[in-house]
């Protein structure tokens, strides 16, 4: 015979893949929506203080499981440091502002001038 205890340790285990199962369904939902997003571009305003700021240009390509972008990311911040990154993790689009493919591409590209100049 069960003690109490180790009958609503059941039920919490219960109620607990119940709940994980309604959070990845609400995920997978959530996903299918953002998908409609992939190829918009963005545009945020990064900085280490109040003071030095630059843009930071995304590009969503993706979007995970998790109900999370894969964004595009480049950068040249206020001391000339250039950073891209493939595919980084984005939770929210809190912060970023939508700018046209033709603004990304400008801006990107020329960021990009700049690593081929190191090249050449």
């Amino acid at each position: 015979m069960k003690s109490k205890l180790e009958l609503a340790k059941e039920k919490v285990q219960d109620a607990q893949s119940v709940l994980w199962a309604l959070e990845k369904e609400d995920e997978r939902k959530k996903a299918v929506k953002l998908r409609a997003d992939i190829g918009k571009c963005f545009v945020y305003q990064n900085s280490y203080s109040e003071f030095e700021k630059w843009p930071l240009y995304g590009k969503i390509i993706s979007v995970n499981d998790d109900a999370t972008y894969g964004m595009l990311k480049i950068q040249k911040d206020t001391v000339g440091r250039i950073e891209i990154e493939g595919c980084a993790r984005t939770m929210s689009l809190n912060g970023y502002k939508p700018i046209s493919l033709r603004e990304y591409t400008v801006a990107v590209q020329e960021i990009l001038n700049e690593v081929n100049l190191l090249f050449t």
